[in-house]
């Protein structure tokens, strides 16, 4: 038995040699002890297109396009719900995920896109957002010129407690009555409604 350990050993020195492999295992391990310093969070990473550049030396480098609270991209929020994700402290976060695509690379590094969830968040404040979201990517339009505004049982969203009742919402008791987008002002009013 522990000639069949030591012979996987070698293969994996063997394999430990090659550089590219040594990146990604430092990349992972650096993301590891980052993880394990967080108690009680979710660490994900997610990469895609692992193969980099061989004409690219050293660790790799991210650059942050996009970042995501709650299925919300943070560039359509409104200002309430800006506010209110700013103010956050890092034990308000449940989960933190890292979506990096190193198949786009741009000056500044990898592609990468942040998704952050609150702990505060129910399934059906999700719920609406994914829809949200869903109907903006299926418009086709720019993501980053629409504004989203959110009317609850006939009131628009405009306070912290206004923020704080749409958090709480559950899919099961929460009906979206109507996504409208009003193309000249690029603002998409999401009506919800309590069943």
């Amino acid at each position: 038995m522990i000639k069949v350990i030591s012979l996987k050993l070698n293969q994996v020195l063997e394999l430990l040699q090659n550089r590219k492999i040594m990146r990604i295992i430092r990349y992972c391990i650096v993301l590891l002890l980052v993880a394990s310093c967080s108690p009680n969070k979710h660490f994900v990473v997610i990469t895609t297109g692992i193969d980099r550049d061989p004409n690219i030396f050293g660790e790799p480098r991210f650059d942050v396009i996009d970042r995501i609270y709650d299925n919300l991209l943070e560039s359509n929020m409104p200002k309430i719900l800006s506010d209110y994700y700013r103010d956050l402290k890092p034990s308000d976060y449940y989960s933190v995920e890292f979506r990096v695509d190193t198949t786009k690379i741009t000056p500044n590094g990898y592609s990468t896109t942040l998704f952050f969830f609150t702990r505060k968040a129910k399934d059906g404040y999700l719920f609406v957002n994914k829809g949200i979201m869903d109907k903006v990517a299926s418009l086709g339009c720019g993501l980053d010129k629409l504004k989203i505004s959110y009317v609850y049982n006939n009131k628009a969203v405009t306070t912290k407690e206004d923020v704080m009742r749409i958090l709480g919402l559950r899919e099961k008791r929460i009906q979206i009555s109507e996504i409208l987008q009003d193309e000249q002002s690029g603002m998409i009013t999401v009506y919800i409604l309590d069943r």
